[in-house]
C-alpha cells in the first residue's frame, strides 16, 4: 500500500531534508509541498492526500491552526514535525498519527511511516462492504445468543435460501456474496459450517432458479422427440420401434427385415438404447447435450459451467464472539472485493510506473514496461460466465505473479490488457521472461477449456525519462493493436 503524501513548513532546510526521507521509503508517493498552512489547504482540494508531514510554528497559520481547519477529514493522518518537544501533549488532543522531533532520524521516520501504514490497512480492511455485514450478523447472533445461522429455503431468494440479517441486507441480484462472505469468515475461523445442501447457480448473475434440458447438439433445440431403439435377435435387425409398430398393427411389433413378428422382450429382443429426432433441424442422434437455462437473466450454458456451491448453517466460534464483542477487527474480503476506491491497482501501478520514470531522471539504469493483449478472451469469458471470468483472471494472475521480482509490478488494464513494470530489468531480458508466461497462460487456457484457443499478443518498452506514463501505455497499446497480430 502506498500512501500519497504532502509536506508542510516554512523553512526549506526542513523541506528539503523531509522530502529526502519521503523519496528513499517505498510506502510514500509526494504528491506536494506547501511553505503555510494556506497553501496545504489548496493542496488538499486538489490532491488525493492520506498522510501530512506537518510542521508547528509557522507564520499566518500555526500547524494547529491547520488542523482545525481540516477537523472534520478523519481520512488523512497527520504526522507533527516540530523542533519543540513542548507540544506533545496539545498534539495528541488532535489524534494526530505521530509526533516527530527535529531532526528527524532515518530510522524514527521509518518506523512511523510503518506504524501509519499499519493503521491504515486495518481500518480499510475493516471497512469492506463484507466485513460491515459480517460484523452485523455476528453481532445478532452473538447478541442473541443464536446457535445455528440456518439458511431457510425461500422462493424468493436469488439463491433459494435465505440467511437472515445477511440475504436480506444485499440487494435481490447481489445475494450470491452471502456464500461468498460466509465461506471467507469460515476459512477465517470467525464462524463454524455444517453441511446442509448443494446448490447449482447460473454463471453470469448467479441465480438459482434454473431450466434444466436435453438439447440438440446441431442447433441446440429443446424440442426433440425420443424413439427406443429395437434390436431383434434373430435377424440382428436395429431400428426405431416406430419402424417396427408400422410393420405391425395396433401394439403388434413386426420385424421390417424378416417380417417376424416379436412377443416377448430379452427373449426375442431388447432396447439397448433410445435415439432423440430434433424437430427443430431433423438432426438424429443417440446423446443429447444437457444445458442450463437461467430463468433471470436468460443466460443458457452447458450444466459443467454452472456454479456450484455448498449450503450450510454456521455458529459462532470463540474468535466470531471475540470480535462480535469488539475485541478484534474483522479483516475478511470477499473474492473479487475491490477496495472502496474501485481501481486501486491500476491506480498503484500507474504511480509505480511514473515513480519510475521520475528516477530515470535522477539515475542511469534500464527499467521496462510491458504489455499483454488477451484478445479473443472475451469470447471465452462469455462462455463461462462473470463467477469463472473472476477465478480465471485470478489464476492469469497468479502464474504471472510467480516469474515477478519483488519490485515488479502487475495489474489489469481491463478485462483483456494485464500490464506489468520491470524496474530496473532490461527489455531484452524482460521479453524473454513474458515469452514464457505467454506460454504459461496458454497452457492455462488449453488445460481448462480444450475447445479454446488463446489468441496473444504482447509489447515490451524501455522505461525513459522524457516519456509519460500515458504515452507508454499508449504506446504498448498501438504495439499490441489488433491490426499488429
Amino acid at each position: 500500500m502506498t500512501l500519497n503524501c504532502i509536506i508542510v513548513d516554512d523553512e526549506k532546510t526542513s523541506r528539503v531534508a523531509m522530502s529526502s526521507l519521503v523519496d528513499h521509503s517505498d510506502s510514500l508517493n509526494l504528491v506536494g509541498i506547501a511553505e503555510s498552512g494556506e497553501q496545504a489547504l489548496e493542496l488538499l482540494d486538489e490532491k488525493q492526500v492520506d498522510l501530512i508531514f506537518l510542521d508547528v510554528m509557522m507564520p499566518s497559520m500555526s500547524g494547529f491552526e491547520f488542523l482545525d481547519e481540516i477537523e472534520d477529514n478523519h481520512n488523512v493522518k497527520v504526522v507533527l514535525v516540530t523542533g519543540k518537544k513542548d507540544f506533545a501533549v496539545k498534539a495528541f488532543d488532535y489524534a494526530i498519527s505521530d509526533y516527530l522531533v527535529k531532526p528527524v532520524s532515518r530510522n524514527r521516520f521509518k518506523e512511523s511511516v510503518q506504524r501509519i501504514r499499519k493503521s491504515v490497512s486495518v481500518q480499510s480492511d475493516s471497512d469492506f462492504p463484507s466485513n460491515l455485514l459480517l460484523l452485523k450478523l455476528i453481532r445478532f447472533m452473538h447478541s442473541r445468543d443464536i446457535s445455528f445461522l440456518e439458511p431457510v429455503p425461500s422462493r424468493k431468494s436469488l439463491l433459494g435460501f435465505s440467511y437472515a440479517m445477511l440475504t436480506e441486507n444485499l440487494d435481490f441480484d447481489n445475494e450470491a456474496d452471502a456464500l461468498d462472505i460466509l465461506e471467507e469468515a469460515e476459512k477465517d475461523e470467525i464462524i463454524s459450517g455444517k453441511f446442509v445442501d448443494t446448490i447449482y447457480l447460473c454463471n453470469s448473475c448467479s441465480n438459482s432458479y434454473l431450466n434444466i434440458r436435453e438439447v440438440c447438439p446441431n442447433c441446440d433445440s429443446s424440442h426433440l422427440v425420443s424413439n427406443d431403439l429395437i434390436h431383434h435377435f434373430s435377424c440382428a435387425y436395429m431400428g426405431e420401434i416406430s419402424e417396427f409398430k408400422a410393420a405391425g398393427y395396433g401394439e403388434t411389433l413386426i420385424c421390417p427385415k424378416c417380417e417376424k413378428k416379436l412377443k416377448h422382450i430379452g427373449v426375442d429382443y431388447d432396447k439397448p438404447a433410445a435415439i432423440f429426432n430434433c424437430q427443430g433441424c431433423a438432426h438424429s442422434f443417440q446423446d443429447p447435450l444437457i444445458r442450463a437455462k437461467c430463468l433471470n437473466c436468460g443466460a443458457d450454458q452447458k450444466v459443467e459451467h454452472l456454479v456450484k456451491k455448498e449450503v450450510k448453517k454456521y455458529h459462532l466460534t470463540a474468535k466470531g464472539k471475540d470480535m462480535a464483542e469488539g475485541n478484534h477487527y474483522i479483516k475478511i474480503r470477499k473474492n473479487g472485493e475491490q477496495m472502496p476506491d474501485e481501481g486501486e491497482s491500476t491506480d498503484y501501478f500507474i504511480r509505480a510506473l511514473k515513480n519510475e520514470i521520475k528516477r530515470k531522471s535522477i539515475a542511469e539504469f534500464d527499467s521496462s514496461v510491458g504489455m499483454f493483449r488477451l484478445w479473443n478472451i472475451s469470447e471465452l469469458y462469455q462462455r463461462i460466465g462473470n463467477v469463472a471470468k473472476r477465478d480465471l483472471q485470478k489464476e492469469l494472475q497468479q502464474i504471472l505473479s510467480n516469474d515477478l521480482a519483488p519490485g515488479d509490478e502487475i495489474t489489469f488494464w481491463d478485462y483483456e490488457t494485464i500490464l506489468m513494470l520491470f524496474p530496473e530489468q532490461r527489455k531484452e531480458e524482460v521479453e524473454s521472461v513474458m515469452d514464457e508466461m505467454g506460454e504459461r497462460m496458454k497452457e492455462l487456457i488449453k488445460d481448462n477449456f480444450d475447445d479454446f484457443k488463446l489468441e496473444l499478443r504482447m509489447a515490451v518498452l524501455k522505461v525513459s525519462e522524457d516519456i509519460s506514463y500515458e504515452r507508454a501505455i499508449n504506446e504498448l497499446l498501438e504495439k499490441t493493436s489488433k491490426s499488429n497480430v
